[in-house]
């Protein structure tokens, strides 16, 4: 994983990948998308204190819940995560539902 590529964050404090996308988180979301086959999808959801992501897949579902490094928004969050995608060898595609933010990452098949 790489931790060369920032955010902007709305108030100038830049916030490296790897802050957000650390080693749990990582690993966190890779694992889900093995569990998926190829693909999974998450909410974002940030506040002044952590990051969530959520998986809900039918009746089941799991969350993890990580500490943040500084307060950013669920959009620095996706940003982070897709330049962490893109250095783990998946796609990713941020989209809206409804109010969420909803990300999905597809680990491309051969």
């Amino acid at each position: 994983m790489a931790s060369g590529a920032l955010v902007q964050h709305a108030h100038g404090a830049v916030v490296g990948q790897g802050a957000l996308v650390g080693r749990e988180v990582s690993q966190w979301l890779l694992a889900r998308v093995s569990d998926g086959g190829h693909e999974a999808s998450f909410t974002l959801e940030t506040d002044e204190r952590f990051l969530r992501l959520r998986r809900v897949v039918g009746g089941t579902g799991s969350m993890l819940e990580a500490r943040l490094p500084m307060q950013v928004t669920a959009g620095d969050l996706a940003q982070a995560v897709a330049r962490w995608a893109h250095t783990a060898g998946l796609h990713a595609r941020v989209h809206h539902d409804g109010a969420a933010l909803r990300m999905t990452l597809t680990r491309p098949q051969d």
